[in-house]
């Protein structure tokens, strides 16, 4: 039989050396990308690392600085109210009630220096011991005006005393503090009234209070710094005080604010309990002199763009019976400026004094330079002629307005 021969498969062999070989290869060329990609990750991680530590070491260096810059303000904000604390004192101490009134000419013949050069310079630079006496002595001029100490020592300690107060409680009084004029005003008050505990709130953090240190050796033992976000919503619960002062409203709110801050001060303030205010009109009456009538025009004008009332003695009484208070009582004190006698140098300390204020809030932020100039030159002279005793009779009358008002 025939018979066919079974034909062989084609197959591709290779030799075992062959096949070693190229595994090898793989393997060869498969570690070098391995290694490839852990360096590529070891030199992104290293970069990575060396980027975030820089960013680190920037930002701790960042902080550092922040954090000292503030430590320094701390240290220097204290240093400062030390001294004013140490003068304060001192002078506190050896103040009489009529010392406002003795000493008015004197006084005002030394503010009126200081005023000069101030608005020569507008700076307070190395003045501190100037400021701290005339912080003191605006204290004390409105201090024999306003009659607070009666208000306090006579009214509220007799109707309170006996009352609402627990054995070795104090009497609470509330100040409003703005930073504009300090702190300095809030310290008086608790050294007359040792047998009070003043709380001072402040809307200004201020930042040393946080150091018990600090705390501890700045004002007297029975005066209290409160911080609060708003005068309209005060930190304390309904019927807190007996009494609360506000000097500086005016100063400070706008016109839309009034009635709200009233009425949580109002809330604040205990029944049979008082509010007690100075104010003043951003005004000048009876003036014959065009150009200073001119100049406080334009500062009830920056005062309105402001928001704010140029008026707010006018409104004061209907404002505070819309807050709430019923009984409602005011005295309005008014004199002509450029008398020279004492009650005369007084007001005119005490006008100037504000005036100086309202320049360094409002006219020399808000004024042209033309406008602030004509300020300047127009107040030296006045300056001027009130220490050489001239009779100024055309700048017409200066009035202020204490208020108190008693929630029944």
């Amino acid at each position: 039989m025939f018979g066919f021969k079974k034909k062989s498969s084609i197959v591709r062999t290779e030799s075992d050396s062959d096949t070693i070989s190229l595994y090898s290869q793989a393997s060869t060329l498969g570690k070098q990308a391995l290694d490839h990609n852990r360096a590529s990750i070891s030199h992104f991680a290293k970069n990575l690392t060396m980027t975030s530590t820089k960013d680190t070491q920037e930002e701790k260096s960042r902080r550092y600085r922040e954090k000292k810059s503030q430590t320094d303000a701390i240290k220097e904000q204290y240093k400062r109210d030390s001294v004013k604390w140490f003068s304060l004192r001192k002078l506190n101490d050896v103040s009489r009630d009529n010392d406002a009134l003795t000493y008015a000419p004197a006084r005002l013949s030394s503010f009126l220096q200081f005023y000069d050069n101030y608005i020569q310079q507008d700076s307070f630079e190395n003045m501190g011991n100037v400021i701290n006496l005339v912080d003191f002595w605006s204290i004390s001029a409105l201090k024999f005006l306003s009659g607070v100490e009666n208000l306090i020592t006579r009214r509220l300690l007799v109707d309170y005393a006996n009352k609402d107060l627990k054995e070795n409680d104090k009497l609470k009084v509330l100040k409003l503090h703005d930073e504009h004029f300090g702190v300095a005003w809030s310290w008086v008050l608790a050294m007359d009234n040792f047998k009070c505990d003043i709380y001072n709130l402040t809307t200004s953090p201020i930042l040393y209070t946080s150091y018990t240190d600090y705390r501890s050796n700045i004002g007297p033992k029975n005066h209290h710094i409160v911080h609060g976000k708003s005068l309209s919503e005060l930190p304390f619960s309904k019927n807190s005080f007996p009494m609360a002062i506000a000097y500086e409203l005016w100063f400070e709110l706008k016109e839309e604010e009034w009635v709200p801050v009233l009425s949580d001060l109002y809330r604040t303030i205990a029944p049979q309990g008082y509010l007690h205010m100075f104010l003043m009109d951003y005004t000048i009456i009876n003036c014959k002199n065009e150009l200073y009538n001119e100049i406080f025009r334009k500062i009830q004008k920056v005062i309105r763009e402001q928001g704010m009332d140029p008026f707010p003695c006018k409104k004061i009484l209907s404002r505070t019976r819309e807050a709430g208070f019923t009984n409602v009582k005011y005295s309005m004190i008014s004199i002509k400026k450029g008398i020279p006698n004492k009650m005369g140098n007084l007001m005119e300390f005490i006008q100037s004094f504000f005036e100086l204020s309202i320049y360094t809030k409002f006219v020399r932020k808000f004024f042209s330079e033309e406008d602030i100039q004509l300020f300047k030159e127009l107040r030296l002279q006045y300056n001027q002629d009130l220490k050489n005793g001239k009779l100024l009779d055309d700048f017409g009358d200066t009035y202020f307005m204490f208020v108190t008002a008693k929630k029944e």
